[in-house]
């Protein structure tokens, strides 16, 4: 990423955190820790949950506030941009958001299996992967951005971010969260395979999104309504036009249906490796969950 830091610094194209929605957090080795939500399953998922954490998953799987919640994805998780992060570029999401969403996961379980340690640390990996993912869309978003602008050479991402994404228009905008939503629904599958958790808590997750997502604020909440491979094209075809117009009101996305930028490949391929550059943020001295901290 140095060399695209460097070209993206020499083409003068670079903000500063003050621009960004979401800028890092302050590095803190005691509550920041790195984690890789794309590694496999392990052989025992709830090794190491502590008796607080499992205690509090039991609560929350009581408590049906899906209707209520409204929180936004990105306090929960966030993404910190090249364009305005620089080497402090990634994905930090919040410790306490993990376990959080892990409990309505818990929530939508048959009665009982949120008190089985396996199955508890199953739903912590897939709360963790649901938020990343969710993330990662970000990320490739700022990729599209960046190919753009080391071809075009003009300044693509900032305009972008400043008058479509901070400046939504309607109902269906910040089109970007949408598509982030899709990805929580499309991606786990998709990348991890069927087998990286256990269908019961794959259900569930899903059954989690599918009750979440319509709650939330605008954009967000049309993630469900994008889940459909052509439908998640045709947006992300609109979205692609947009950043390169800056202005949602006159983007043309007719041409874009004639470029390959398919989300795994094309332009919208990540260009960082988004597993190595995920934090986990405590809100404490001491990690509540340790078992996902990467040991490098």
């Amino acid at each position: 990423m140095n060399e695209i830091l460097e070209a993206l610094q020499g083409l003068q194209v670079m903000g500063d955190e003050t621009e960004g929605s979401w800028p890092p957090p302050e590095p803190d080795p005691e509550r920041m820790n790195r984690v890789d939500p794309t590694s496999g399953r392990p052989s025992r998922p709830g090794a190491g949950l502590a008796p607080d954490v499992l205690a509090e998953l039991e609560s929350l799987a009581t408590i049906d506030d899906e209707g209520r919640t409204s929180e936004l994805l990105d306090v929960l998780a966030w993404y910190a941009p090249l364009h305005f992060a620089g080497k402090r570029w990634g994905i930090y999401i919040k410790e306490d958001a993990v376990i959080r969403l892990a409990g309505r996961i818990c929530s939508h379980l048959a009665d009982g299996q949120a008190t089985d340690p396996e199955i508890a640390g199953e739903a912590i990996r897939s709360a963790l992967r649901t938020l990343y993912f969710h993330e990662v869309f970000h990320h490739c978003t700022e990729s599209f951005a960046i190919r753009l602008e080391l071809i075009e050479q003009k300044e693509r991402y900032r305009t972008y971010h400043r008058e479509v994404y901070q400046q939504p228009s309607g109902g269906d905008e910040p089109l970007e969260e949408a598509l982030a939503c899709a990805d929580m629904v499309r991606r786990p599958t998709m990348e991890m395979g069927g087998g990286s958790t256990t269908p019961a808590v794959r259900r569930a997750t899903v059954e989690m999104l599918e009750a979440w997502i319509p709650d939330l604020p605008d954009g967000y909440r049309k993630g469900l309504e994008l889940k459909n491979h052509a439908r998640f094209n045709e947006a992300k075809n609109r979205l692609s036009a947009s950043i390169q117009a800056g202005s949602s009101g006159q983007a043309d996305d007719e041409r874009w249906t004639m470029v390959a930028v398919h989300h795994r490949g094309g332009m919208f391929r990540p260009l960082g490796d988004c597993a190595k550059n995920t934090y986990l943020v405590a809100s404490g001295p001491s990690p509540r969950l340790p078992g996902l901290i990467s040991p490098t």
